[in-house]
């Protein structure tokens, strides 16, 4: 059999399926991105996936091969430190244990073509691509702190400024201030601040606000629409500065979106791929309909 990962900033996805790459079983738990949750919780959370795919198959579980997509993992230390973990930790799963960054995943998933770029707009944000002549590009994906332009925390973190700025008189009113109020349960903005500094308080709390952005913007709100017009540039931005460095300016190419922001129609779509023409007309835009985690599937079977 063959184990898939994909281990998220908010949740883990795998997949079992024969040699031949036919599905058998497919469980989700908690995060596995050690960036999100200690290393020992990441392996509390696929371990408890395992546990489900296990009672679905009824049979005792060993691998041929295991493949893991592992967010926030961009860096050589970073592999090698997740690479050494999981092999010790599944060493009775399965004698081949891989783990990759989970752009590669995403983008095997997404396409089959060579010269390719895949943007990921989830809880962070990240872009890779690659061309047929074996290069290969990247752009963000540090993590919040120093990247992560664009994505679902980043329009949270700015929700919460632009309406501490509204209540403090240094910015515009805006109906975020209310719906940010009853998404917490609080009286007044100034209790945020026991949310936000709290223990349990983590960047997925606030990349869950983006929703709540997206909700301000269908009701028209000025300030939510320009958080979301101000996403879709840093986003484009990335895409250049990887589509720029593999020469894509007048070459046919997929752009492989994923990511919560598109899955969930946060951003305009429409105002995207206008953007993106307008600096790449021969970019194909592909939204895909499987999870990335089959991408895994896909790169064991090849």
């Amino acid at each position: 059999m063959l184990l898939a990962v994909d281990g998220g900033a908010t949740k883990t996805h795998i997949l079992v399926a024969d040699e031949q790459g036919k599905f058998l079983a497919e469980a989700k738990s908690g995060p596995l991105s050690f960036m999100v949750v200690s290393k020992e919780e990441s392996l509390k959370n696929l371990n408890f996936a395992l546990s489900l795919v296990k009672n679905t198959l009824n049979q005792n579980l060993f691998f041929s091969q295991i493949l893991i997509g592992l967010a926030s993992m961009d860096t050589v230390k970073e592999k090698d430190v997740a690479s050494e973990f999981f092999m010790q930790n599944l060493k009775l799963l399965s004698n081949n244990v891989r783990v990759v960054n989970d752009t590669l995943i995403a983008l095997e998933g997404g396409t089959d073509k060579q010269d390719a770029i895949l943007l990921i707009a989830g809880t962070g944000s990240n872009c890779y691509g690659r061309n047929s002549d074996g290069e290969e590009a990247k752009a963000g994906g540090l993590d919040y702190l120093l990247t992560d332009e664009g994505s679902a925390f980043y329009l949270g973190m700015n929700a919460l400024r632009k309406v501490i700025q509204a209540e403090d008189g240094r910015g515009d009113e805006t109906i975020l201030t209310d719906l940010i109020i009853n998404h917490f349960g609080i009286r007044e903005m100034s209790e945020i601040k026991d949310f936000v500094y709290g223990a349990n308080f983590s960047k997925t709390d606030i990349a869950k606000l983006s929703m709540i952005v997206s909700e301000a913007a269908y009701q028209g709100d000025d300030v939510a629409l320009t958080l979301l017009e101000k996403a879709c540039h840093e986003l484009v931005r990335l895409v250049l500065a990887v589509g720029d460095r593999l020469d894509f300016r007048e070459k046919e190419f997929d752009l492989v979106l994923v990511g919560s922001l598109f899955k969930n129609k946060v951003l305009d779509l429409a105002d995207f791929e206008f953007q993106i023409k307008e600096k790449f007309p021969k970019a194909n835009i592909v939204v895909p309909t499987q999870s990335p985690v089959y991408g895994a599937l896909k790169m064991m079977v090849k």
